[in-house]
C-alpha cells in the first residue's frame, strides 16, 4: 500500500504513533492530523484478515476518518455495519467487491481501492497530493 502512496503522490506518514497506538498511514502527518480543523486528513489501516480486530481501530480515531483496507473475503453483513456505526470504511480490492462469494458488492459502506484514491483523496482531499 505504501508504494501506491508514493507512486500517486499523495502524502502519508507510516507506522506514527498516534495516542499510543500506531495506524499503518496517516495522511498526511500526525501535526497536521491534530489540528483538530483540518478536514484534510484520514487514517488508514491494513489488515490482512479482520476477525474482530478491526474494533481497536475505533481507539485510533482522534479527529479524521477511519479507512481499512483488507483483502478478507469473509467479512459478514454485520460486522460491515458495525464498523459504519463505528466510523469506518472499509476498503477492498476491485475483483473482492465484484466477487459473488463475499458480501461486499450490494453494501454501501464498503468502497473499492480506486474509489478511495479517486473519491476521498482526488475529489475529497486534493491537498492530500504532493505538487508537480
Amino acid at each position: 500500500m505504501q508504494r501506491l502512496l508514493i507512486d500517486g503522490r499523495v502524502r502519508h506518514q507510516a507506522q506514527a504513533v498516534l495516542g499510543g497506538r500506531r495506524p499503518d498511514f496517516v495522511l498526511p502527518d500526525v501535526a497536521t492530523l491534530n489540528r483538530a480543523q483540518d478536514r484534510d486528513t484520514l487514517i488508514l489501516s491494513l489488515k490482512t484478515t479482520l476477525r474482530e480486530r478491526w474494533k481497536q481501530l475505533g481507539l485510533e480515531r482522534p479527529h479524521a476518518p477511519v479507512f481499512l483496507a483488507t483483502v478478507d473475503d469473509r467479512v459478514s453483513s454485520e460486522a460491515i455495519a458495525d464498523m459504519a456505526r463505528s466510523g469506518i470504511v472499509l476498503v477492498v480490492p476491485e475483483s473482492l467487491k465484484a466477487s459473488k462469494e463475499a458480501v461486499y458488492e450490494k453494501q454501501n459502506e464498503v468502497i473499492t481501492f480506486r474509489d478511495f484514491f479517486d473519491e476521498e483523496i482526488l475529489a475529497r482531499r486534493p491537498s492530500l497530493l504532493l505538487a508537480g
